[in-house]
């Protein structure tokens, strides 16, 4: 069984940005992927004690508590399993976009009526932090707040769930940020370079539309078209509140249960069956963007996170490209001097990941000997295993990189989030590579196999 879905992008420059897209896919047995990808699934969890509280209400809303004393403060994050790949061909960016007007006011029958200045000065008044965030799989909502006023934030978080005004007036001035925004993203190199990617490895997937959208249909969207996706997706049977922070989980359910307990569940709209199908082709993309240094990007489509194989991607990142100490900076760096930097890149998108190694390139005739280099490497990994010590550096470093997540509320908020919407596992990081060194080992060369 081979799983090797290989995209190639690269970047060069004389004069101008220069991009080359090979996408090369060896044939492998999907049956064998799917089993594989359970079993790593299934076996990835090693059940410890418990740091998540878990708790469904009965309309529906998924709630995950993660006490920690580190510092007085709480970050409470609300997820909607819902994202850019549910949106429809007119409705491009529409997800995005509720984002940026979700917190634009309420109103209705029940509602707390506040305005955006409301929202905003409440938020300053109790000396929270908000913000909000939309990817491909999904939309999430952001407060942090000191400890003593947290429960001050679940009221407007339980009211934008239903009663989000979207006001016309308000969303014509949105729109012009986001069209600004979307202006902003195009003109930085890596990110147009990132999203032709997408459009390339992805046709016929949503993964091949931008999340911010297209200027054409953002400017014909109204807040009626904002109210109708809302109602099909925003309910608190297809939301999880995630609050990790100084709090007694006791006292939590009883105001969220008081806030959101009488929000009635709804029926949400069911998410169109999405394929992706490899092929064995070659690709070119070519950008051009003025610029002073080449960048180049070669990338794998890989299994996404739902499989729950992010930490073993985690620790071949470390082992190829990243750090001082990974084959590719001793090679490419230090030893053949042919690029300043080298680094990986991973996508963890829920249906497919990309693995992508970034490099600079002193100069673009190189650009094949490091693609040979970058190959072989692979190659030697998926043949001859790793070599001595080098596995147990790469699993240190992953574990560091997570202990840091552990200091950071917002951060470990979010890493629950995620990875409970995407695997359905509210401890995943809590467990991350808690397994012995050599199990690591063999389920990380599975996924290069």
């Amino acid at each position: 069984m081979v799983y090797r879905r290989i995209t190639l992008i690269m970047i060069g420059l004389v004069a101008s940005f220069f991009t080359l897209c090979n996408a090369h896919n060896k044939k492998n047995n999907e049956d064998d992927v799917k089993n594989m990808n359970e079993c790593m699934q299934k076996e990835h969890v090693a059940k410890t004690e418990q740091h998540v509280y878990k708790e469904v209400l009965d309309n529906g809303l998924t709630v995950l508590i993660s006490p920690s004393q580190i510092v007085p403060k709480v970050s409470m994050q609300i997820w909607y399993n819902v994202g850019s790949i549910d949106e429809k061909l007119h409705e491009k960016g529409i997800a995005h976009l509720i984002e940026h007007m979700i917190f634009k006011g309420t109103k209705g029958k029940g509602s707390l009526n506040l305005s955006e200045v409301d929202m905003d000065s409440i938020t300053y008044t109790i000396s929270a932090g908000c913000n909000a965030f939309t990817g491909y799989d999904y939309t999430g909502y952001l407060f942090n707040v000191p400890k003593h006023n947290y429960m001050q934030v679940l009221p407007i978080m339980a009211d934008c769930m239903q009663n989000a005004a979207f006001d016309d007036q308000l969303l014509n001035s949105e729109l012009k940020a986001v069209i600004q925004e979307l202006k902003m993203y195009r003109d930085h190199p890596t990110a147009s370079l990132n999203e032709e990617l997408m459009s390339s490895i992805f046709g016929g997937h949503p993964y091949h539309n931008s999340i911010i959208g297209y200027k054409d249909v953002l400017w014909d969207l109204h807040g009626e078209d904002l109210r109708t996706f809302y109602k099909q997706h925003y309910a608190p049977n297809n939301a999880t509140l995630v609050i990790v922070g100084d709090v007694d989980v006791s006292d939590v359910m009883k105001e969220v249960k008081k806030y959101f307990g009488a929000i009635p569940k709804r029926e949400i709209a069911k998410r169109d069956v999405c394929s992706y199908t490899p092929d064995i082709v070659s690709k070119q993309v070519t950008l051009y963007r003025d610029i002073q240094q080449s960048i180049a990007m070669e990338c794998f489509v890989v299994p996404g996170a739902r499989t729950g194989s992010d930490d073993y991607f985690d620790v071949l990142s470390w082992v190829l490209a990243r750090g001082r100490g990974s084959r590719l900076h001793s090679i490419l760096v230090d030893e053949k001097q042919l690029v300043t930097a080298v680094n990986v890149g991973y996508d963890d998108l829920f249906e497919h990941g990309l693995f992508c190694v970034l490099f600079e390139p002193k100069s673009e005739k190189n650009i094949p000997e490091i693609r040979k280099i970058i190959s072989q490497e692979i190659d030697d990994i998926v043949n001859n295993g790793f070599k001595p010590g080098e596995l147990e550096r790469a699993i240190k470093n992953a574990k560091i990189r997570m202990y840091d997540t552990f200091e950071d509320l917002e951060q470990q908020a979010y890493a629950i989030g995620k990875y409970y919407l995407a695997t359905g596992d509210p401890e995943y990081i809590f467990n991350y590579l808690e397994e012995p060194t050599e199990t690591i080992g063999k389920k990380a060369l599975a996924l290069l196999q």
